[in-house]
């Protein structure tokens, strides 16, 4: 037990020390060093945003941003939504699979691979330690970021926010899915840029379908709004749209029932961070934000028309302006119904489906790799 300890903690510092070599490597941790401090330049006063002086908070609003208190600010706009979905998952994501893209085609090479496999451990261990060395690069640059917004969080907010912390686990497994096939590449064959590229494509090709299910979800809780509203009404609900619907997602949730569940995964951070009490205040908020809005056109459009309008022009009027805060409303709903949609799957179906493709991928490179001639 003892050796094997020693073994794995050699292979861990031999990854380190090949990661710390790389320029990419400290590009990103500069980057996620410096993403995070610039989270430090937002403030709070009252209900207004500013960055460094400037307020911002009618261009947050223009993207959809509420935000009830600083805390949700901070650790869900700022953390999740633009540190987490955009940076960590997608930039840093790029970088990622760029930097250990190599990891495994080089190892494989002649003459690296013959000094670690003389070494007195089993090629299944081997296989099993390379692998996880290589998620020590995403490990340390998301651990940096996460105890950084940690501190800024507990500074700015005053809100010691320790559900941050899950990120680390849930991004390493997010990276996982798409590091096990450049894995699998590479112990098929396959060179440092064939490995990257396609691991590339594959990632490209579960975020469309992620992107797609997101579509459809959104789609099918509209329909099923309008059948409730149809039915109180007492009123004929055509079934052939919502049919069609149904089965198209239908479809792409059993193609994506053997695909690991990315965007999920990542979501499941966001359940950590913002309960379903905060999540129905920035709902309440949105909805506001949405009569607030309307309600400057009215007056707006009011004060612009000069002539007397006559009943039937006023009435036209109110009835625009009602339909189009009634659609604002309509899609605040539905967006938030889409979220405890989401809320309403388990960790298992999540996870546990997710890991079962990453095993199976990693359970067939490491079968190839105990049978492969050096």
């Amino acid at each position: 037990m003892r050796d094997n300890i020693l073994i794995f903690k050699a292979f861990l510092l031999d990854s380190y020390r090949e990661l710390n070599a790389k320029k990419m490597f400290w590009l990103v941790l500069v980057g996620s060093a410096l993403v995070a401090m610039v989270f430090a330049c937002f403030s709070i006063e009252g209900e207004n945003v500013f960055f460094f002086s400037y307020n911002c908070t009618s261009v947050l609003e223009s993207f959809g941003m509420q935000f009830t208190t600083p805390e949700i600010f901070f650790k869900d706009i700022l953390f999740y939504q633009l540190g987490v979905d955009w940076w960590l998952t997608f930039f840093a994501m790029i970088l990622a699979i760029v930097s250990t893209g190599s990891i495994m085609p080089d190892f494989m090479s002649q003459g690296s691979i013959d000094l670690s496999i003389c070494r007195p451990v089993s090629r299944t261990k081997l296989f099993v330690i390379k692998y996880f060395s290589g998620l020590l690069f995403v490990t340390l640059q998301i651990t940096i970021f996460t105890f950084i917004c940690f501190l800024i969080i507990g500074f700015k907010a005053d809100s010691w926010e320790l559900g941050l912390f899950s990120s680390i686990p849930l991004i390493v497994c997010f990276f996982s899915y798409f590091y096990c096939v450049s894995f699998f590449l590479a112990v098929f064959g396959r060179g440092t840029l064939a490995c990257i590229i396609i691991t590339l494509l594959f990632w490209a090709l579960v975020g469309g379908l992620n992107v797609t299910h997101e579509v459809l979800t959104f789609l099918k809780v509209d329909e099923e709004r309008a059948q409730t509203r149809a039915e109180e009404r007492g009123e004929a609900f055509s079934n052939e749209d919502f049919e069609m619907l149904a089965k198209t997602y239908n479809i792409i949730e059993s193609i994506r029932f053997f695909l690991p569940k990315s965007s999920e995964t990542v979501h499941l951070i966001r359940r950590c961070l913002v309960n379903n009490a905060e999540l129905n205040r920035e709902q309440e908020k949105s909805k506001k934000a949405q009569e607030e809005v309307w309600g400057r056109a009215r007056e707006m459009r009011d004060k612009r028309d000069k002539k007397e309008l006559s009943e039937k022009e006023k009435k036209e009027r109110d009835t625009y302006f009602d339909d189009r805060l009634q659609e604002g409303l309509d899609i605040v709903d539905i967006k938030y119904g889409v979220e405890k949609a989401k809320r309403d799957q388990s960790f298992f179906s999540i996870l546990g489906t997710s890991f079962v493709f990453e095993f199976f991928i990693l359970g067939l490179a490491c079968w190839k790799f105990n049978r492969k001639d050096f």
